[in-house]
């Protein structure tokens, strides 16, 4: 049931149901946002959805300029190290390139990838149906429990997705190689 009267002054709720929230706080609520901090959201729990979406992408993006930065840096010292490498030897002749192949755990792990990424989408989807089921059911501390879950298989997928794509890159880089 709603709070149907005026109530002058403040009112402090907790709860988890953003319906209860959004028609009880009209004026805005304060988020706990894990770090110590406190923010008003004048424009209610929306308004704070929306800062945890922006949070995260802005986090992304800053993992992703970092990942490639390392990437970077990481070529330009093989660069280096080859420089240098071709420069110490007598006469100046550089070696021979060496053939590129893939690693025998790369080749192994490349036979198996795409059945592991479908495998887990799989089981995403069903710890997805499993955390539905029990909020339908009322049982809180199970969706909770569920929802941990939930997160990890996604984290796991995301994880092996991205192996896939670098792994996809190494297959290129080879046949590449092979073919040129």
């Amino acid at each position: 049931m709603f709070i149907t009267i005026m109530i002058i002054g403040v009112l402090i709720c907790v709860s988890h149901d953003r319906a209860f929230v959004e028609r009880t706080c009209t004026d805005g609520v304060l988020a706990f946002m894990g770090d110590g901090q406190v923010v008003p959201m004048i424009e209610g729990y929306g308004q704070y959805l929306d800062s945890l979406d922006e949070a995260e992408g802005q986090a992304r993006a800053v993992s992703e300029i970092a990942r490639k930065e390392k990437a970077g840096a990481a070529a330009a010292m093989a660069v280096a190290a080859n420089g240098q490498a071709a420069s110490g030897q007598a006469g100046g002749k550089r070696p021979a390139p060496k053939a590129a192949k893939l690693s025998f755990k790369n080749a192994r792990e490349w036979e198996t990838v795409e059945a592991d990424v479908n495998s887990l989408k799989a089981e995403l989807a069903a710890a997805e149906a499993a955390v539905s089921a029990a909020s339908a059911g009322c049982d809180y501390v199970l969706v909770a429990e569920l929802s941990v879950a939930v997160d990890a298989l996604a984290a796991r997928v995301e994880g092996k997705e991205e192996r896939w794509l670098e792994l996809m890159e190494l297959v290129a880089e080879v046949e590449t190689a092979a073919g040129g």
